[in-house]
């Protein structure tokens, strides 16, 4: 099974050429829409997970502005491209089609695991041996699993990676279609 789906088209030319001006302007601003969403994340993900750079480390006028960026572009632009399906040429509806299967093919297969490991590590680590923790369970870490306001902030994140993840799988299968075309 090829879940990276096919790589074959139709026509030979560069089908992710958007600067040709052909087409209407949705089409490519779908494109561009796309790309940018991608370098915002990529940035703001990297600032987040490498550097560790919070919002609140600054100026709360321009954590203002940050923090309305993320909005605009995690909760209104990425859902947008996803959902609007007359903003997308023939060729983004067929990379939109196969970037769903690939998805659907990863929220299938990754959730189990997910939810085997919190799980063993609940068990095993957290709630097993208290000898571990001097005889004082670390109840700081147990309780987030515990409560129901963390279900309800896993349930955004889960949103919030997914429609992440489309951005990085559509313009991945756009970059193995464009370097296809130059082989």
């Amino acid at each position: 099974m090829n879940i990276l789906g096919s790589r074959k088209s139709g026509s030979g030319r560069d089908r992710t050429d958007t600067s040709t001006g052909e087409g209407p302007l949705r089409f490519r601003l779908y494109y561009r829409l796309m790309d940018a969403a991608l370098i915002y994340q990529v940035f703001a993900h990297s600032l987040i997970t490498i550097i560790g750079f919070s919002p609140t480390d600054l100026h709360p006028v321009l954590s203002g502005v940050i923090r309305a960026i993320l909005i605009l572009f995690q909760l209104v632009i990425v859902p947008l491209l996803i959902i609007v399906p007359t903003w997308r040429d023939e060729y983004a509806d067929l990379l939109w089609k196969r970037t769903m299967v690939q998805l659907a093919f990863l929220m299938t297969i990754i959730p189990p695991f997910l939810l085997l490991s919190i799980n063993f590590i609940s068990t095993v680590f957290i709630q097993g041996d208290l000898d571990n923790w001097g005889g004082n369970r670390p109840d700081w870490l147990l309780d987030p699993l515990l409560k129901e306001a963390w279900v309800l902030q896993t349930t955004l994140y889960v949103w919030l990676v997914f429609t992440s993840a489309f951005v990085l799988l559509f313009q991945f299968n756009r970059w193995r279609d464009s370097r296809e075309t130059t082989e």
